[in-house]
């Protein structure tokens, strides 16, 4: 089998015919005549699968900065195992499996490819769209790789099940692509390579048996490889709730990984920027807000395509209730959905930091690997008020310092909060770690720098294995006593909550902070719980003495 490393870096005319896939379509008839932009083209075709996909497949809505890195680390010979996973709607079908595969046959025709899928009728269909470039419909294929394409209706093996390239010259008795089912039992296949394009699907997402009959037909797949050691394979799929057939794959480690969230809004890819979307052509943040709100357990895994279990959730996101911050006539007020209004001015505000390198059980943690990369802590900011009988989140921030000084540049946002709510903080507290001390002295210099003053307290350092019960024990009695209040732009916090326990949490435990330290107001609740008590104690104590006395 003939690799695919060999291939020459496209020439500077190259180039020029790349940029201009992104402008639009390229016709056949644009550039037919010149053999040396044909040339071109093919040489294109054979190093880079974004645009063949694109420029030569027709596939318009694929973008330069969402798909030309997947299509790179999906052509990338180097990888011989890689797993895909990306939200529904991403076109990953569309490159991962069908450009894909004809990619492998334009630079290796006596390439074998094995298909599969949850449902056969399904890899049965990517077949048929690969059939139908290949079969004399796609001019621009026609004119750059006439020996690829079907020379009559009579070439065989051309059906839903299997089909070849007719200028395969070796392996001619097996078929250049096959496609499968799970659980199909296939002794007699033998490939170079395997595209598993979801082995699981909704039916299984809440049956462990389901997705260890697929795990293990995915073990039992491996062994239809003609050389196990060389083989390679692109497994791509989305997550679902519940334990998917991913999550091992993931921990065995013989995959290199390709993840990517609908949007960075827990700071744990790496590979995206802070709060970066992935697709905004797909997703923007009202479209990922009403997924949100309409069904939150396939929303965090079918689009922001995070491993959850329902059963192991803790909190219930409907025991959060939400306000938005308005300007008030005395000055910052939040306002609840009942249209009650309670002022800032009148409430307790604090501000509390909770290090990355705190001394809870994520320090310095493996919380979640991507792509063979240690995903640390963040640092966790929460602003949180205290009214009446009500908590409200005010701000919330997460994550990591940069360079050479990063707690200069965590000292600069608790800063910047600070500075923003002038007059209202009562109190910044910082949890000890190792370098605490550094930081409150950075911070000290910011504020004599700024002419700012606000008093800021160390905290006592948590234990290694408290974070999870500090949360437990603190959030939850309050935010199942409907007393916790969510400013609607904090996302982080509200997914945070909702997948607890998962794998981030911090500004859950820098809330739990806030929660420790404010000055616990007293509910109307309380109070007449209080009074009853008291009333109760001095007709006991009446009682007695008029008993006594008798």
């Amino acid at each position: 089998m003939s690799g695919v490393s060999g291939i020459s870096a496209p020439n500077s005319i190259g180039d020029e015919v790349f940029q201009l896939s992104e402008a639009g379509r390229i016709s056949a008839s644009d550039v037919q005549g010149s053999s040396e932009l044909r040339e071109t083209f093919r040489n294109l075709c054979r190093s880079s699968l974004y645009f063949l996909a694109k420029a030569v497949l027709k596939n318009d809505k694929l973008t330069l900065r969402t798909h030309k890195p997947l299509c790179d680390f999906v052509q990338d010979p180097s990888i011989q195992k890689g797993l895909i996973l990306l939200p529904r709607g991403c076109f990953k079908t569309t490159i991962c499996t069908e450009a894909y595969a004809i990619w492998c046959l334009i630079n290796d025709p006596n390439d074998t490819i094995l298909i599969a899928n949850q449902v056969a009728r399904h890899a049965e269909r990517m077949l048929t769209h690969i059939e139908e470039h290949l079969g004399g419909s796609n001019t621009m294929l026609n004119w750059l790789f006439p020996e690829m394409i079907k020379p009559g209706d009579r070439h065989k093996p051309w059906n839903q099940l299997e089909m070849s390239v007719p200028n395969r010259t070796e392996f001619r008795s097996s078929p250049s692509i096959m496609t499968i089912g799970v659980g199909a039992r296939a002794e007699s296949i033998h490939v170079f390579r395997q595209i598993n394009d979801d082995l699981v699907g909704i039916e299984d997402m809440f049956s462990e048996l389901n997705m260890a009959a697929a795990l293990t037909w995915h073990d039992y797949e491996q062994s239809l490889f003609v050389d196990p050691r060389t083989g390679v394979e692109r497994l791509l799929g989305t997550r679902w709730p519940g334990s998917d057939i991913y999550k091992p794959i993931i921990a065995s480690k013989e995959y290199k990984v390709y993840w990517r969230p609908a949007k960075n809004d827990l700071n744990d890819c790496p590979e995206m920027a802070p709060g970066e979307l992935l697709f905004p052509e797909k997703y923007n943040d009202d479209d990922l807000r009403k997924a949100r709100d309409k069904n939150f357990l396939m929303f965090q895994a079918n689009i922001m395509n995070r491993e959850v279990h329902p059963g192991s959730l803790e909190f219930k996101k409907d025991q959060l209730n939400y306000f938005d911050l308005i300007n008030h006539e005395q000055g910052p007020a939040c306002k609840t959905d009942d249209g009650k209004v309670y002022l800032c001015k009148d409430g307790d505000i604090l501000l509390t930091l909770d290090p990355a390198g705190s001394g809870d059980e994520d320090m310095n943690d493996r919380s979640e690997i991507k792509n063979q990369r240690m995903q640390l802590s963040n640092n966790a900011v929460c602003l949180g008020m205290a009214h009446s009988d009500k908590f409200f989140q005010l701000e919330s921030w997460a994550g990591r310092g940069r360079g050479e000084n990063p707690e200069l540049q965590i000292a600069r946002k608790v800063l910047e909060i600070a500075k923003a709510w002038h007059g209202y903080i009562r109190k910044v507290y910082v949890e000890s770690f190792a370098g605490q001390g550094t930081f409150i002295t950075i911070f000290k210099m910011l504020c004599l720098q700024e002419n700012f003053s606000i008093p800021i307290e160390e905290l006592p350092r948590g234990t290694k294995k408290s974070k999870k019960v500090r949360i437990r024990s603190v959030i939850g009695p309050v935010s199942q006593n409907g007393q916790l209040y969510v400013r609607r732009k904090q996302d982080i916090f509200i997914n945070e909550f909702s997948t607890f326990p998962g794998t981030m949490m911090d500004t859950l435990d820098a809330m739990v902070w806030f929660l420790m330290m404010v000055k616990m107001p007293q509910s109307e609740v309380g109070i007449s719980i209080q009074r009853r008590v008291l009333t109760e104690r001095s007709n006991r104590r009446s009682r007695f003495i008029s008993r006594a006395g008798v």
